[in-house]
């Protein structure tokens, strides 16, 4: 009867309580940190004035169709389908924990369905097209024509390639080990994680 009672006013217990407990916690990557914050502020801003406490299915749905239908990037773009599976996976969290905190009897979360992912074709340069990129990049500084060699032929992302190190080149066996990751963000910089 006294969590029924409860009027806990949502986005401050996303800013307040959920995300520097179970996101600013010590274990998460800056760049982990900095993408909740990004999703929590947009969760925060669409819920604003409501409790947790009457928040339901409904209204969680209605969110997600929002996201689909009419929320738009700083650049003027729709979400993409797993930005909106990012944003169930975030509530999810959310409501989990509120649970746990004894704030909600009922988590509305139950009553939500997990947003799908259609398969997206992977476009990549055909044989024609990294050809006449490799002939373009020979004036370049050694170095870069390396690093963008590896980017095209091993599809490996940039922060991995920022990361490597001669030792992680296994020449014998032709391997190479994409041990670190070198993500920037704007609150913690470069980091080597």
């Amino acid at each position: 009867r006294e969590i029924a009672k409860e009027r806990t006013d949502f986005a401050a217990f996303i800013r307040e309580i959920w995300f520097p407990i179970c996101i600013c916690d010590g274990e998460h990557k800056p760049t982990t940190i900095d993408f909740n914050r990004n999703i929590s502020i947009i969760i925060a801003n669409y819920f604003s004035g409501k409790a947790i406490q009457s928040i339901n299915g409904t209204d969680l749905q209605k969110y997600l169709i929002y996201l689909r239908t009419k929320y738009r990037t700083s650049q003027g773009k729709p979400l993409a389908q797993k930005t909106i599976r990012h944003h169930y996976c975030t509530l999810a969290n959310i409501f989990f924990y509120a649970m746990k905190q004894e704030c909600i009897l009922k988590n509305p979360m139950d009553k939500v369905d997990c947003p799908k992912l259609s398969k997206k074709k992977v476009d990549a340069l055909s044989a024609e097209q990294a050809k006449q990129f490799f002939s373009l990049i020979d004036d370049c500084p050694i170095a870069f024509r390396c690093m963008l060699n590896l980017l095209i032929t091993t599809g490996s992302r940039r922060g991995k390639l920022m990361g490597l190190q001669w030792g992680d080149i296994d020449f014998d066996h032709y391997v190479i080990a994409d041990k670190r990751n070198v993500p920037y963000t704007p609150a913690s910089g470069i980091v080597v994680s």
